[in-house]
């Protein structure tokens, strides 16, 4: 005898699968002709407008803001209020370029911060094929600097991964790791992801370098044209991921990503912090150095002082739509 509810049973499975199938191949389709369309209409710009940037027509309008004037106002006004002069700010909106800068001459040290271009220079090696992100690197007895962080604890002689030193030196700051990466990399080495990005004279003027000019070097990992597109990410991702929030990153969500590396002297009179923030599809550069000491500042101040200017930058960004402009 023919079990029909067994039958309507089958049937009723075969017609929800079939549904199913139908739903998602309509998915597949709208989002590739959706994407066929921008690509066209991209293409379209192009040929109207071949001396215009594509990706703005592309963008949101809401995020095009074509000025950041109401916050360089106030930007200014704290620096001239506190008579600030050996404390320099670079800012960027980079879906427009519009930007700050605020004592755009002052120079200094770069402190921890070298350990950025110091990371790009291993990642070139590591693209050229010279190196593997698992080869090991062994830690002699110079490389120890037991100034920040803890890799100085292992005994002389340890095999470390270039993975775990890069991982070390921008996560934690360590300076062993930074020992050991420089001992295994040439000056020339080093120079070229100066000179590529075209800051030559960072070598001409004793190491020392300006808030927007160290802009460069995080721009460039950004847009991946000095790096591929995957070594790119994987610094950037490192620098998402610091110890260190109690510089620019003070007034930044937790759910916000900041991909950014801090600085400071031997002596704690100078910090420095630089980065990007990722606010959905609105990012900035953002870039600040003090000498502390010269503006007879505690470090405290100087910290609150970062705090500040990070709030007002972020608030800026994170709230206002081109319409209101």
């Amino acid at each position: 005898m023919i079990n029909m509810k067994y039958i309507y049973n089958i049937l009723r499975k075969k017609k929800t699968v079939l549904i199913f199938l139908l739903l998602c191949t309509n998915i597949i389709t709208f989002f590739f002709f959706y994407a066929l369309l921008k690509k066209l209409d991209v293409e379209n710009f192009r040929e109207q407008y071949p001396l215009l940037d594509p990706m703005r027509f592309s963008a949101n309008p809401r995020d095009l803001l074509t000025t950041v004037q109401p916050v360089r106002a106030q930007l200014k006004e704290i620096f001239a209020k506190e008579a600030l002069t050996h404390t320099s700010l670079y800012f960027e909106y980079l879906n427009t370029g519009a930007n700050v800068s605020v004592n755009p001459d002052v120079r200094i040290l770069p402190a921890s911060l070298i350990k950025v271009p110091m990371a790009m220079a291993v990642m070139k090696k590591v693209e050229r094929g010279d190196w593997k992100l698992y080869n090991q690197l062994i830690m002699m007895k110079e490389d120890r600097d037991g100034e920040w962080w803890d890799v100085y604890k292992h005994p002389v002689g340890t095999p470390l991964s270039i993975q775990d030193l890069l991982e070390e030196m921008l996560l934690h700051s360590d300076n062993t790791a930074y020992r050991i990466l420089y001992r295994n990399l040439s000056l020339n080495e080093i120079k070229d992801v100066f000179t590529t990005l075209g800051l030559d004279d960072f070598f001409d003027q004793e190491w020392k370098v300006t808030t927007k000019e160290y802009t460069r070097l995080i721009r460039s990992l950004y847009t991946a044209n000095y790096l591929n597109p995957e070594h790119s990410q994987i610094l950037l991702d490192m620098l998402t991921r610091t110890d260190y929030d109690d510089y620019l990153g003070q007034w930044i969500p937790d759910n916000i990503q900041f991909a950014h590396k801090i600085g400071e002297n031997e002596s704690k009179t100078v910090i420095l912090d630089a980065g990007l923030v990722y606010i959905g599809n609105r990012v900035y550069l953002i870039s600040m150095a003090t000498d502390y000491e010269k503006e007879w500042l505690t470090r405290e101040e100087a910290l609150n002082l970062f705090g500040r200017i990070s709030k007002l930058a972020y608030h800026y960004i994170s709230t206002t739509n081109n319409e209101t402009l």
